[in-house]
């Protein structure tokens, strides 16, 4: 940890109302994470390291973009993961409703007759995903009998 010095400079009185906010926000944070309040020099040292990574060390002006960057990133990933379920649920809902059409088809003799396209052939003469699923079951029951 780097020593400290205690130096003495004038503020206007509107820096000791934001510092005062600031200390009562970072109060009730602290309490609610029951954790440290930050004194009103580390406050002050935050604010000053951030203030110096955007304007004086060009290396850091890197690290804050970065940072930046990675808070967006972080917040857009959530809404990435969301949207990929929804597209997958939507995906799932697609295949079940092929699925219901074709045992609809194949039970309708009146459709048998109508003349159909070669996808709607594929999904007739195919078997259905339940009809797998309901011949395992059959003969798992079966062989444990």
């Amino acid at each position: 940890m780097a020593e400290s010095k205690a130096q003495t400079y004038k503020v206007s009185s509107n820096f000791i109302n934001q510092l005062d906010q600031l200390i009562e926000i970072e109060r009730k944070e602290a309490d609610k994470y029951n954790l440290k309040t930050p004194t009103k020099s580390s406050i002050i040292e935050t604010a000053l390291n951030e203030y110096y990574l955007r304007k004086l060390d060009k290396k850091g002006g890197d690290v804050f973009a970065t940072f930046i960057q990675d808070i967006i990133k972080e917040q857009l990933e959530l809404y990435h993961v969301a949207i990929a379920e929804i597209l997958q649920q939507c995906l799932i809902n697609e295949l079940e409703i092929k699925e219901y059409t074709s045992l609809l088809v194949k039970g309708s003799e009146e459709l048998k007759r109508i003349k159909i396209d070669d996808e709607m052939k594929y999904m007739v003469e195919s078997p259905s995903r339940f009809e797998v699923i309901i011949k395992e079951k059959i003969s798992k029951r079966l062989t444990e009998e």
